[in-house]
């Protein structure tokens, strides 16, 4: 509908200057629908981003983990030598049971420590693809957002060049259609041809 008409029948008007204003309502229902799901992406943006953050702490915790139980391998093996060193005599079976569960214990917690660290890296690639395709949302709703600028725009009729206003069939209330003709705008310029006997 248009809301608005700056213009009459025969007036002389500049280039760039208002002529027509069509209702807004619906173009600016989907600028904000564009500028809110754009928010919303760059939330994920930034949810992805801290996602990342924490899986590369994960990372560093697991691998420290692994160090960790690594070190505790080390030290039951050589307990575990050292008690098979000694004479049997100097030493019960209890004892030496004891520290082959105890290597055998380190062993399984270093290898829990490895497929610890291992999810860890696995949640490093899942949280970058997440940003990748968070990324792509946001440029997705930044050209959905630029898109309902442009059709807003389109509610403003602006004169494209110097003229006058004539054969006007629009007033306000009415409503228009795509490639409807409101009025013309003829150049100021006016030629005649003529065409003179020599009489």
């Amino acid at each position: 509908p248009v809301t608005a008409l700056h213009v009459n029948d025969n007036e002389l008007v500049r280039k760039g200057e208002l002529l027509v204003e069509l209702d807004e309502t619906d173009y600016q229902v989907a600028l904000q629908q564009a500028q809110a799901q754009l928010a919303a992406s760059q939330g994920r943006v930034a949810q992805a981003e801290a996602q990342l953050q924490s899986a590369k702490a994960g990372v560093t915790q697991a691998a420290a983990e692994v160090d960790a139980a690594q070190v505790a391998l080390d030290n039951a093996t050589a307990d575990l030598k050292r008690y098979q060193s000694v004479d049997e005599r100097a030493r019960s079976q209890q004892q030496l049971d004891n520290a082959v569960t105890a290597q055998k214990n380190a062993q399984a917690q270093l290898d829990q420590a490895k497929a610890k660290k291992f999810s860890a890296e696995a949640n490093v690639g899942t949280a970058n693809a997440s940003i990748k395709a968070a990324e792509g949302e946001t440029q997705t709703s930044e050209a959905n957002v630029k898109h309902a600028q442009v059709n807003l725009g389109y509610c403003r009729i602006y004169a494209p060049a110097d003229g006058r206003v004539t054969q006007r069939t629009v007033e306000v209330g009415n409503y228009m259609q795509t490639g409807a003709t409101m009025f013309m705008l003829v150049s100021p310029e006016v030629w005649v041809t003529a065409n003179f006997k020599e009489t």
